[in-house]
């Protein structure tokens, strides 16, 4: 990122021009497999200097404050996360002989990046069966703090999040200067955008999980969170190209964790902490790894493309009810999906999913 910082100053100053036809974003070379500064077409941003698109509507600056009330109603809920301050943010460019975008700074160079990477995502998403209108437009608060009142630190920072109450991205301030920030990586903003998809499909649009409102078993909450996560972990593979999308931003243990190459399982083992942790304890990746691995895997004998229009006509037919299980959703994809390759994927989740194997109802030889 430091080299890159260096290349984009030096870049900029080219002077005043028309209207860009492409900007200079933070993106996947798919050639070297890197990062790099380059210039590429953002189709729906109506208004670049402010961050302003069809798709969504960047902010900048603000606070998102958490109550300290512990909220049970669903206007409690919605009252839990506030946001304050934002403001219009201001994206500096000069536009160069060629018609890009070059920023003028590194944030600027960071606001037009996200916008690019949610557009892809939306149009990944419009490929596989939902359309962008669906998801409607939504507000990215960039580098917004949030704080818990009388603390005077920030909760989070270098990271990027969908915040369901607020239906909106946030992207907390940045502390350090990594070779490719969370926000700025493609995978991870597809990851995000996933979120408000299962929003969308799952919960049919509510603000506020029914598991929040409505007293679960901790088995269906755990489970419907992980497979939130697998989701999101699969999309974002697929709409990069890459099972390790993270390991660009979080190199080591923890993207190793969430490699999709990897054949994983859900055990007796992970089982127990399924059924035993509470929502606040349960980090839903263990199982959500295991899911989005499966797909990955499935994707070897089922063209991905086909296989992410399945997974989405599937989640409307898979309740989310205090009731639910994991294998609901694995039946309804393989229902999704066309008869030559069924008998394969459920002996696929058959054979990945050991602990409760014996609740699908798909067919497998």
């Amino acid at each position: 990122m430091r080299r890159a910082l260096c290349s984009l100053l030096c870049l900029a100053g080219c002077g005043g021009g028309p209207a860009p036809s492409a900007f200079l974003v933070y993106d996947l070379d798919p050639a070297s497999g890197r990062y790099r500064l380059q210039p590429a077409v953002i189709d729906t941003l109506t208004d670049p200097e402010r961050g302003d698109g069809e798709l969504a509507r960047l902010r900048g600056g603000g606070t998102v404050r958490v109550s300290l009330a512990t909220p049970s109603t669903e206007a409690e809920w919605r009252r839990a996360l506030t946001m304050h301050g934002d403001q219009e943010p201001s994206i500096r460019f000069d536009v160069n002989p060629r018609g890009t975008a070059i920023p003028w700074d590194l944030d600027s160079a960071m606001m037009l990046t996200l916008y690019h990477h949610l557009e892809r995502a939306a149009y990944g998403f419009a490929a596989a069966g939902v359309a962008p209108e669906s998801v409607r437009k939504l507000s990215v608060y960039y580098f917004a703090d949030v704080r818990v009142p009388f603390l005077f630190l920030p909760l989070i920072t270098d990271n990027a999040a969908y915040m369901v109450t607020l239906d909106a991205f946030l992207i907390p301030p940045r502390v350090a200067l990594d070779d490719v920030p969370l926000y700025a990586n493609r995978g991870v903003v597809a990851h995000e955008y996933s979120h408000a998809v299962f929003n969308r499909l799952a919960y049919g649009d509510q603000r506020v999980p029914p598991y929040l409102l409505v007293e679960w078993p901790e088995e269906a909450v755990n489970e419907l969170r992980s497979l939130d996560e697998g989701l999101a972990d699969f999309f974002a593979a697929l709409f990069t190209g890459d099972p390790r999308f993270l390991a660009a931003s979080i190199p080591g243990e923890l993207s190793d964790k969430r490699d999709l190459a990897v054949e994983r399982h859900y055990d007796v083992e992970l089982a127990l902490e399924v059924g035993g942790d509470g929502t606040a304890e349960y980090d839903p990746y263990p199982l959500g790894t295991v899911v989005a691995s499966a797909l990955w895997a499935l994707g070897g004998s089922v063209a991905r493309d086909e296989l992410a229009a399945a997974v989405l006509r599937a989640l409307p037919h898979t309740p989310a009810s205090a009731s639910f299980r994991l294998t609901w959703f694995v039946d309804a994809l393989v229902d999704e999906l066309d008869p030559s390759v069924r008998a394969v994927a459920c002996q696929l989740f058959q054979a990945r999913l050991d602990a409760v194997a014996g609740e699908l109802t798909c067919a497998a030889p």
